[in-house]
């Protein structure tokens, strides 16, 4: 797979969770994270209910390290 092609396949994960958090963070959006380390998925999440936190935070901290990249959606 391209660069391209494997950054979609992670969105694509990122935007699975994100909806199936829908409409638990009203007033919010709902964001998905992937955190992946040396092609490996090492944490995965999506924002918390409303007044948790953030899908990013929440998925460095199930896993990564300082080289994980983290593919993720943002709130607008």
């Amino acid at each position: 797979m391209s660069g391209s092609e494997v950054d979609a396949h992670y969105m694509g994960m990122a935007l699975r969770l994100a909806r199936e958090g829908t409409g638990s963070t009203y007033p919010n959006p709902c964001v998905g994270a992937v955190v992946v380390h040396d092609g490996q998925v090492v944490g995965a999440a999506r924002s918390a209910p409303t007044g948790g936190p953030h899908a990013g935070g929440r998925g460095a901290r199930a896993g990564g390290g300082a080289r994980a990249r983290v593919h993720g959606l943002r709130d607008p």
